[in-house]
């Protein structure tokens, strides 16, 4: 296996409901196809658009007498646009795609953030307790010294990342502090639950401040955002804080931050509705269509609606 293989996601993310919504009007020979279509598109990172190779993919007769594969499912077909490169490729796949490559590539630079992060923390104790030992010796007095190096060892030194001084005493004090805010939070909500910090805990929030490089201030925005975004709702299981820190998980919510209620700039509400308006998605009962202002009818945003949606998001950002 070479190395670009290895390196290929080998799954997608099947949303069911809208799978089973864009397909209603199939029948189960066309949904057979499709799904058959989104797997080799998966794979090979698009189709040729070759008759021939399609019809071999998906096990149908070449040369059918009905004509080609375009003729006889081309509701199956029009779920793929040809690219620049000729490919055939489906729009929600492809997005999925490359929020994917995305998402880890922003995991692969936080955990070099974290690396380095953890890699000054022990520098930092060490010298720390050098000197506490070296002071203590100066001093001429063993129990002084021993008393300096295990002061030394305990307290550490400052590290400064992003603006944020950490103590290096494993964050066990920022975890605490997260985990107040969360409690904090969830009473505002009108949610009683109230969480204990235990060692399980303090690893997760060590983890989720690690790969925000820091970002103590973004990791509250975050917790603040979800919690008045879930509370009340099915969704407010999930954010106990056994799953709501698993740093796969966090990781999404702390890139979308930006977007939390209470923004004070005078603006933001009216973009973030804007957001809300191109998002939203609407079908048409009839045939099983998205199609809209702002979408195809498989339900993949159209390019001009990406295009200003990605602008909104900037704005957000900078409010």
């Amino acid at each position: 296996m070479n190395e670009k293989s290895k390196r290929k996601p080998p799954a997608f993310q099947l949303y069911v409901a809208e799978f089973l919504q864009g397909t209603a009007m199939m029948s189960n020979e066309e949904v057979g196809i499709y799904i058959r279509l989104l797997c080799h598109a998966w794979d090979r990172e698009g189709l040729p658009n070759d008759d021939t190779i399609l019809c071999r993919l998906v096990g149908e007769p070449i040369g059918h007498p009905d004509g080609s594969l375009h003729s006889r499912f081309p509701v199956v077909l029009k779920k793929f646009y040809e690219d620049d490169d000729g490919a055939l490729r489906n729009s929600r796949q492809e997005t999925y795609r490359s929020e994917m490559r995305q998402r880890r590539q922003k995991l692969r630079e936080n955990s070099k953030k974290g690396g380095e992060m953890n890699r000054l923390r022990i520098k930092a104790e060490s010298l720390a307790s050098q000197k506490a030992i070296q002071k203590g010796s100066q001093e001429g007095s063993q129990n002084t010294s021993q008393e300096g190096s295990q002061k030394g060892s305990q307290k550490g030194a400052a590290l400064t990342l992003n603006s944020i001084t950490i103590a290096s005493e494993d964050f066990a004090e920022v975890s605490r502090d997260v985990l107040g805010h969360m409690n904090r939070a969830l009473r505002d909500s009108k949610c009683p639950t109230s969480f204990k910090l235990n060692n399980h805990r303090r690893e997760l929030i060590y983890e989720c401040v690690k790969e925000s490089g820091g970002d103590i201030e973004g990791v509250k925005q975050a917790i603040t955002r979800m919690v008045s975004k879930w509370a009340g709702t099915k969704y407010a299981e999930a954010l106990n804080p056994d799953s709501f820190f698993r740093p796969e998980k966090f990781i999404r919510y702390y890139e979308h931050r930006s977007f939390m209620v209470g923004n004070e700039d005078e603006e933001a509400p009216a973009l973030r509705a804007r957001v809300e308006a191109i998002t939203s998605k609407f079908i048409d009962p009839g045939t099983g269509s998205f199609e809209s202002e702002h979408r195809n009818s498989d339900g993949s945003l159209k390019p001009e609606a990406k295009e200003e949606l990605e602008t909104l998001k900037s704005q957000l950002k900078k409010c």
